[in-house]
């Protein structure tokens, strides 16, 4: 009986092995952000540009581990780049090449305008970056939520997430 009962726990377990050893499920355990403060998890927010942020973030770490580097911005790596942006480039593929391996789309901020200095932008040097959400208007509520995301060199004209180095641009 108990031959019995460890042979049907070895086949159990076996099948629970395989059938979680997808490559997807995998990759996804191996992508961890590099920012400087703890990323809000999608079910923590109801914040439209946190949840617009978790997925970049994620994706920005995801092309890391394929290229060795992130994205560069405008300027070798000095410009705010920006779908719409008078600090950097405007483009649509505002952070080159993670659309479409690695998002289907470059979120929009949420006010959808053109106006230049209320978009979300992004600057990196292929080592760091920081992903910022320009004169929105829920930093308050940001800063009393999620204190850490806020820019510590534009207070709350900004927030978002960046690397230890990308903290000081």
């Amino acid at each position: 009986m108990k031959t019995l009962i460890l042979g049907l726990l070895i086949t159990l377990v076996s099948t629970l092995v395989v059938s979680c050893s997808d490559e997807e499920k995998s990759e996804d355990l191996l992508v961890v952000p590099k920012t400087a403060q703890p990323v809000v998890g999608v079910d923590e927010t109801q914040f439209a540009r946190l949840i617009d942020f978790y997925m970049i973030v994620y994706a920005l770490e995801k092309y890391k581990l394929k290229h060795q580097a992130y994205p560069i911005s405008s300027d070798r790596g000095r410009g705010w780049d920006g779908l719409y942006s008078r600090f950097g480039e405007s483009r649509s593929d505002w952070i080159p090449g993670l659309v479409p391996e690695f998002l289907p789309e470059l979120p929009r901020d949420p006010r959808m305008n053109t106006s230049t200095s209320e978009q979300y932008l992004y600057k990196s040097d292929g080592a760091n970056y920081k992903l910022l959400a320009h004169s929105p208007d829920d930093c308050q509520e940001v800063l009393k939520a999620f204190p850490s995301l806020i820019d510590p060199r534009r207070n709350c004209w900004a927030y978002g997430y960046w690397t230890p180095k990308g903290a000081t641009w």
